[in-house]
């Protein structure tokens, strides 16, 4: 048997950038579950030392309650890279964009300032001709 290649046609385009689209904003719509999930732990956590003071083990020394380390669910791992190179790149794309602003001001500042020693020096000169006048 033949494998049949799908051929490309508007509508199959416009399926792929659907399925893509639902795709990314699944993604972000997790992520955002998944670091809402992560502080409610966090909380429950940080709060654990309180139970010690009525008898319970709490999270301290000889305790063995709770995780020992946080458990890698490898898609959530997988997730989390993702999100955290994104954000790096925003972040170093602020930066490019930042310094990219302060390099053109810099080059205004700079073109304003010889054209202001222009005007000087023609100021000067006339004040000379005006002098000898």
């Amino acid at each position: 048997m033949k494998k049949e290649a799908k051929k490309l046609n508007k509508s199959n385009i416009l399926n792929l950038i659907k399925e893509e689209a639902e795709f990314i904003l699944k993604k972000e719509e997790y992520h955002d579950k998944i670091v809402k999930l992560n502080d409610e732990l966090k909380n429950l956590y940080e709060n654990r030392d309180f139970v010690g003071t009525f008898g319970f083990a709490g999270d301290n020394k000889k305790s063995v309650s709770g995780f020992k380390e946080t458990p890698n669910i490898s898609y959530i791992a997988m997730l989390e890279k993702e999100f955290n190179a994104q954000d790096s790149l925003k972040a170093n794309k602020e930066e490019a964009i930042l310094n990219e602003d302060q390099l053109n001001e810099i080059d205004k500042l700079k073109e304003e300032n010889s054209s202001l020693k222009k005007q000087i020096e023609e100021i000067s000169a006339f004040i000379s001709e005006m002098k000898k006048g």
